[in-house]
């Protein structure tokens, strides 16, 4: 009883020590520390006091080593571009916290929200972007503003922004993983009544955002019509009172997860139908819900957004679904597709 009650006491400790250990080291060397940590308790339990001291601080040593030296073991993923180009961007930030691994890299000029032909262009002539890149895989782009709209103007013909021209200004906005602040900028071109701009990574908000690159991106979380949520998007919206205009969510399926091994951390629960519900029932009559995704030809994820919205509206006196959906896409010159699907309430 008293070798099962530490072995549960140990468990318990040990899994709330993971948490802060991987926000303090990052990943890879967390998992050194834990392995470090199951050593030490074999050599402390060993009877035999000989080598005992030698053999603990070698390891220590060891775990230090490895703690400083992360490159030369190999976990410290290096990112590559594309094979045409000849040298990856130049690393300006990197920072791990227990669920994700954030990158900043200089910007490479290019937007997947525009098409190829308005991309050309407006080539040399599109606000300087910083890209945080998440798990190797995501990326959440931070857009250089000084307060000037102006400057940002291209912003209006990105698709994801599409349905903020279809309503009114004084509008109302919810944004679903809004990163590190360029769907925010590309909001308060639409002259919007409020943004409530949710982000459940705090990488992004804190550290980068508001925090290495303020100077960058202007301070935009601290923006009078800006309101922060760092939290996981489906909750906060459940718990906020506001109806909303236009619920806007771009980019917020992404295959980090699924890059890292990790299948069952893919962001899934924002597209269940009881997610649908709460962006319906956040949404004023007549309010869009926008969500933007890469694509491919056979529409596989748009058609999956349209049963999973037509299962979330059954039993409302609402117009067929049908009427109320309009699908826009850039194709890119690579065969990439980046689309935005609307719903009307």
């Amino acid at each position: 009883a008293r070798f099962y009650a530490a072995d549960l006491v140990g468990g318990s400790l040990g899994t709330l020590l993971l948490i802060p250990t991987m926000e303090m080291l990052g990943g890879p060397a967390a998992l050194v520390v834990s392995g470090t940590a199951v050593a030490l308790a074999s050599v402390l339990l060993e009877r035999r006091q000989r080598w005992r001291g030698s053999i603990v601080g070698a390891l220590l040593v060891s775990l230090v080593v490895v703690q400083l030296r992360t490159d030369v073991f190999g976990f410290d993923v290096e990112l590559r571009v594309q094979e045409r180009e000849k040298a990856a961007p130049k690393v300006l930030a990197k920072k791990w916290n227990a669920f994700s691994r954030v990158i900043a890299l200089e910007g490479r000029g290019w937007d997947r929200g525009l098409s190829t032909r308005r991309w050309n262009e407006l080539k040399g002539r599109l606000a300087p972007q910083i890209e945080a890149v998440i798990d190797i895989n995501a990326f959440a782009p931070l857009v250089k503003f000084e307060g000037d709209l102006n400057r940002v103007n291209h912003l209006r013909d990105v698709v994801s922004n599409i349905g903020y021209h279809l309503l009114p200004e004084g509008r109302r906005v919810a944004i679903i993983g809004s990163g590190g602040g360029k769907d925010i900028v590309g909001a308060l071109l639409f002259r919007p009544e409020k943004v409530v701009a949710i982000e459940i990574n705090p990488i992004l908000v804190e550290d980068f955002a508001q925090g290495l690159f303020r100077g960058f991106t202007g301070g935009i979380y601290d923006h009078p019509r800006v309101r922060a949520i760092v939290g996981d998007a489906r909750n906060e919206l459940d718990l906020l009172d506001d109806r909303f205009d236009l619920i806007n969510a771009n980019s917020v399926a992404t295959w980090a997860a699924h890059s890292s091994g990790a299948m069952n951390l893919s962001e899934q629960n924002l597209f269940t139908d009881a997610a649908f519900r709460i962006y319906f029932e956040r949404l004023k009559p007549g309010g869009i819900l926008s969500f933007s995704l890469w694509d491919d030809d056979e529409h596989a994820i748009i058609l999956r957004l349209f049963a999973t919205a037509k299962a979330a509206t059954e039993g409302r006196d609402i117009a067929p679904l049908a009427s109320r959906v309009a699908v826009i896409a850039n194709r890119w010159e690579n065969g990439g597709i980046f689309s935005t699907t609307l719903i009307s309430n």
